[in-house]
């Protein structure tokens, strides 16, 4: 259970970081329906490669290879914000 929600501390802020209102409702609705997206689909994938290799080798490769296209996209995808925030400063809208 750790490692399974391991990732929601990481996942959850970055629609955060860069949207505001309801765009942000938005992005983390997205990254939540992405994650439905992925336990619906990944079951029958890694069926279809252990009943076509006779291992769940081939399935677990299959999952690692997605984490690191996973990381690769959010390295690539998601800039560095403008605002440098000091620890505990937390800007006020005026």
């Amino acid at each position: 259970m750790i490692g399974l929600y391991a990732g929601n501390a990481h996942l959850f802020p970055i629609p955060s970081m860069f949207l505001t209102g309801a765009a942000a409702a938005s992005g983390i609705a997205w990254v939540n329906s992405l994650g439905i997206l992925a336990g619906a689909v990944n079951p029958p994938i890694l069926g279809w490669l252990k009943d076509s290799t006779g291992s769940y080798q081939s399935g677990l490769y299959f999952l690692a290879v997605l984490s690191v296209a996973g990381a690769i996209v959010t390295v690539i995808g998601v800039r560095e914000t403008s605002a440098k925030l000091a620890p505990g400063v937390v800007p006020v809208a005026e």
